[in-house]
């Protein structure tokens, strides 16, 4: 059967070869607008993992205990995890360290450190980003985990809840439900972004949990699931969703005894 070849393409014309069973029959010289254009190639699904804080900054910390180790801890365990179920994934830092370019001594490190971050998260070319962080507040009452969405990106929030669901599995009492975010990697990361607070340090039942590796690994276990949850299209679960930012800031709060759940700037 007479085949179509392109063999010379110029400015909005193509040139055709036909082939036909014994060889070439004929030139065409047709307008290029007439061909169908080219199927796009699928972006491919790949989670870049970011483990909050390092280096010079240790994020909160309670005692010995603290965040920047936390979340390279849950990072590498959601990676492992991702992958075991075949989603790539890609860890923004995977040892200690802050990303930085500069000395820690040069002013503004932090937020030298955050554009790194999103710098790093345009190029890698994910599908989605889960930065991971733990909180502290000024009263020990307050626990359990909440995640943090875009709101003008409406496959953040859907994220975000299916994440959010999971983690209240295993994390008991857990109602603090999904919150719209301001934080910088929210506001210039292009792509669905989700902020997750794996708990309290302040919170005994909290920090007794991000204290053992078997509750590390269940917390990271529950991220993995609503990731993939949001990956294969499942419906949204209902979860609580606070509309303001407004107790989560008074949660970020350094607390009233001592240095102990205090946060870095």
């Amino acid at each position: 059967m007479p085949r179509l070849r392109p063999i010379l393409v110029i400015p909005g014309w193509t040139l055709l070869l036909l082939l036909g069973t014994l060889g070439a029959a004929g030139l065409f010289l047709i307008d290029a607008g007439a061909l169908p254009p080219p199927e796009p190639r699928p972006v491919p699904f790949r989670v870049l993992i970011d483990p909050g804080h390092g280096g010079i900054d240790s994020g909160c910390h309670w005692g010995d205990l603290l965040e920047k180790e936390i979340t390279l801890d849950l990072a590498l365990e959601l990676k492992n995890r991702l992958e075991a179920q075949q989603v790539p994934a890609l860890l923004g830092r995977a040892t200690d360290r802050d990303l930085d370019p500069l000395e820690p001594t040069v002013r503004g490190r932090h937020l030298r450190d955050l554009q790194a971050r999103v710098k790093l998260a345009r190029e890698v070319g994910a599908a989605i980003l889960v930065s991971l962080h733990v909180n502290a507040a000024s009263s020990d009452h307050l626990s359990g985990a909440m995640v943090f969405y875009q709101p003008h990106l409406p496959e953040s929030r859907r994220l975000a809840a299916h994440i959010q669901a999971e983690l209240e599995r295993v994390l008991p009492g857990n109602q603090n439900g999904i919150l719209p975010g301001d934080f910088y990697l929210l506001r210039h990361v292009p792509y669905p972004t989700v902020l997750v607070e794996a708990g309290f340090l302040t919170s005994s039942t909290d920090r007794e949990q991000l204290a053992s590796p078997g509750g590390r690994q269940a917390i990271a276990e529950a991220i993995a699931a609503g990731i993939v949850a949001y990956h294969a299209g499942r419906a949204t679960p209902p979860v609580l969703e606070r509309p303001t930012l407004t107790a989560a800031a008074e949660w970020r709060r350094p607390p009233d005894h001592g240095e102990e759940g205090r946060c870095s700037p």
